[in-house]
């Protein structure tokens, strides 16, 4: 068992939960952003809807993945890694030219 002192402690939680926070965010953004990212790029309701699809699409696959990887892999690296990834796509989905 990894002892931390109370300091690490505190700031691995803090990180803990912007991380939580950053995900959480994200996920909930989705659904209300559908009707504005239709009128932007002229794309019916019927194709809209599976931008949700594709995004928990995404989310499975990563945790189908990131599961067995963790598990033979260092932990931290694993999902710094994917948290890395996370906010560059997030931040890349910002420049989207096209729905």
């Amino acid at each position: 068992m990894v002892r931390f002192k109370i300091n690490e402690r505190r700031k691995v939680i803090i990180l803990l939960f912007l991380i939580m926070f950053v995900i959480g965010t994200d996920v909930f953004l989705i659904s209300p952003l559908i009707p504005t990212l239709q009128k932007l790029f002229q794309v019916p309701t019927k194709i809209s809807g599976w931008m949700m699809g594709a995004y928990a699409l995404g989310y499975a696959i990563f945790a189908l993945i990131a599961g067995p990887l963790s598990d033979g892999w260092d932990r931290k690296k694993v999902m710094l890694s994917g948290m890395v990834c996370f906010s560059i796509a997030t931040f890349l989905c910002g420049y989207a030219s096209s729905f």
